[in-house]
């Protein structure tokens, strides 16, 4: 389900842009950066919108106020002889005396607002009749929360607010990954290009196994460079073309995952390596892969926001979770096979390899399992207070960091199966070591294998 998880955020990613739809009685809060923090052509703004407006009286009034988080408590008045605090001021508020009647209407600010709060608070009496739009100009960056009350529960309403940062249309929890992707994208560039010169320059001596990283390692050049292409569109404020934009993504982080397992899976069986072909296997393989492509992009179409409900995500998320255990337990078997075949044959130091990869994926299982598990503990815990210190390093957590160990995994796997002029002799020494019959066997349809691929 690993594979899902990007696939979900980027789904998500268009309703956690800069507009919100506003709940009756709800508070809406979103992360925002001040111009001098991040910079951009516009100053950063807060616009509100009521509008479908629908009361039995004229002098009906909705309470607004935009506040950043941490001044919560400067807002309402305490009840004498009651623990719970007025936020509205109303009639009953104005004969208790903890509003004015120039505030009817408003929500309750504190008098120490003026001098103690992080950036200012706006509150303002939105009629029914001839409701305003209201702007809020963003000054410091930090956790923003637009809240509407009507005291009438059989009016209604309906709003949009506008979250519009300096940079763009990104929000602004989602613009670190412009910088990140776009470093992946030189990253991967730089991986692909040392890994190139070392093809060119003993391309007499590559192993077919060499040829699926190469191709592994352009591919994910193209979708790095891709997804920083899709944020960048986001941010310039494009609508035309969006969700063509995202299937396509989407079925790039598929094929990702999908060659990425396939890709561990049959060097774990010691292809190219330790055997010339895996006969049918291979094509078992690839079954598998494209099962768990399918199910990838099938899980995350399925359980976006729109469409998601229990049992349809259980449905969902139950094939892809038997692929996934899968392509795990066959990888880790299939290692600790290979190992155990070249001891037994002596081969100790082509057995290293296999053990240092060995070692490397079972390391990334433990620290994803663990990780996978307290992020998902701390998102059903999380409430409104802990997002207010969170909502800038949240993606890290969610994306960022599940893309720096697949960085890290390919490069080990690329650094250890890296061509050079001895590969083909060091590939057949398991061969000629047991058997000549079997290293002619192996030269010839290495050979072969590699004109084919």
């Amino acid at each position: 389900m690993l594979g899902a998880v990007p696939l979900l955020l980027l789904l998500c990613s268009t309703a956690i842009a800069n507009i919100i739809q506003l709940e009756m009685n709800e508070m809406e809060c979103v992360g925002m950066y001040s111009r001098k923090d991040w910079g951009g052509p516009v100053n950063p703004y807060i616009e509100v919108n009521i509008t479908d407006t629908k009361s039995g009286k004229d002098d009906d009034w909705i309470a607004l106020v935009i506040f950043e988080h941490r001044n919560l408590g400067l807002l309402g008045a305490d009840i004498p002889m009651d623990p719970t605090k007025k936020y509205v001021c109303d009639d009953a508020a104005i004969a208790s005396n903890l509003c004015d009647k120039e505030q009817h209407g408003q929500f309750i600010v504190s008098a120490l607002a003026n001098s103690t709060s992080y950036g200012k608070i706006l509150t303002k009496r939105l009629d029914y009749s001839n409701p305003e739009t209201l702007k809020y100009n963003v000054e410091k960056s930090g956790f923003y929360c637009v809240y509407t009350y009507t005291p009438n529960k059989n009016d209604l309403y309906s709003g949009v607010a506008e979250f519009r940062n300096a940079f763009g249309h990104l929000a602004a929890s989602q613009i670190p990954k412009l910088p990140f992707y776009g470093g992946a994208a030189l990253a991967y560039s730089l991986v692909l290009a040392l890994w190139m010169f070392a093809y060119v320059r003993h391309r007499a001596a590559i192993l077919p196994v060499q040829n699926y990283i190469t191709a592994f390692c352009g591919f994910l050049v193209i979708e790095m460079v891709v997804t920083w292409r899709y944020y960048v569109y986001m941010n310039n404020g494009a609508s035309t073309g969006t969700t063509t934009y995202t299937v396509v993504l989407s079925v790039l982080i598929a094929f990702r995952y999908a060659y990425f397992f396939f890709l561990l899976l049959i060097v774990s069986m010691g292809y190219g390596m330790v055997k010339p072909s895996l006969g049918s296997t291979m094509w078992e393989c690839q079954a598998l892969a494209g099962l768990h492509f399918v199910f990838t992009l099938l899980s995350a179409y399925v359980s976006s926001p729109e469409r998601a409900s229990p049992f349809v995500m259980f449905l969902c998320f139950l094939p892809l979770g038997l692929t996934l255990t899968t392509f795990v337990l066959w990888i880790m078997n299939s290692l600790t096979s290979t190992i155990r075949e070249l001891e037994g044959h002596l081969l100790y130091n082509k057995a290293q390899r296999y053990q240092t990869l060995w070692r490397l994926l079972l390391g990334s299982i433990i620290f994803i399992c663990v990780y996978a598990i307290t992020n998902f503990l701390i998102l059903m815990t999380e409430s409104t207070l802990d997002s207010s210190s969170s909502w800038k390093s949240r993606w890290f957590m969610l994306e960022g960091f599940p893309n720096l160990v697949c960085f890290v995994d390919f490069c080990v796997i690329a650094y250890i199966w890296r061509p050079s002029t001895k590969d083909r002799s060091f590939a057949m020494s398991s061969q000629i070591a047991q058997n000549e019959n079997e290293a002619q066997e192996f030269e010839i349809g290495s050979l072969r294998e590699s004109m084919d691929e």
